[in-house]
């Protein structure tokens, strides 16, 4: 929860401001029995319960953070080699609904009939929602004819926008993808 010289910080603070208290009140004469004995237990318990209410306070923040960080939307697009299939793909890989997705991509692929992509309903338009754990593909054909028979761009750059369900905005920075490296990395069939 806390890191480091702040933990410390904080322990000395607590430790003491609860010996200065206590002998503040001694040297008072608070500690006897007299009347301002309840006035200065009342100011203890008080700060004690600032101090409880403090830590409770940071706690629920490093909650927060750590749901943020387990709920954190990953929409990526890529291609991918299913049984020597090549497929031009976009998929939600966090724990959280992405909405208004837009992916950018410059040149369009072209699938297996020699057409750029364009025509496909998610490309180049908004997605309205895309689950956790699901993807969007597109059959380019087999992964050893991609390019064989007509010169077809192998190397693409692409963006993704997208938002979280409160509307959070993510960008993702611009990449690059290299259908080459898939071709000969080893995860094909062919």
């Amino acid at each position: 929860m806390l890191k480091g010289k702040f933990r410390f910080i904080v322990a000395f603070v607590v430790i003491f401001g609860s010996l200065v208290l206590v002998n503040w009140g001694l040297s008072k004469g608070y500690l006897l029995v007299t009347a301002d004995t309840a006035i200065f237990f009342s100011f203890l318990s008080t700060y004690f319960a600032a101090m409880t209410a403090f830590f409770s306070f940071l706690v629920v923040l490093e909650m927060r953070r750590d749901r943020e960080a387990l709920l954190r939307l990953s929409v990526y697009v890529d291609f991918e080699i299913e049984e020597g299939i090549l497929f031009f793909i976009i998929e939600n890989a966090g724990q959280s609904t992405a909405k208004d997705i837009v992916v950018d991509i410059d040149p369009l692929p072209y699938d297996d009939y020699g057409e750029q992509i364009g025509y496909v309903s998610w490309i180049g338009k908004t997605i309205e929602t895309l689950l956790p754990g699901k993807k969007l593909g597109k059959n380019l054909g087999h992964v050893s004819e991609y390019g064989k028979y007509q010169k077809r761009p192998t190397k693409f750059s692409i963006s993704v926008v997208y938002k979280s369900l409160k509307g959070k905005e993510y960008k993702e920075e611009p990449y690059l993808i290299d259908i080459d490296q898939h071709k000969y990395a080893g995860d094909t069939t062919a």
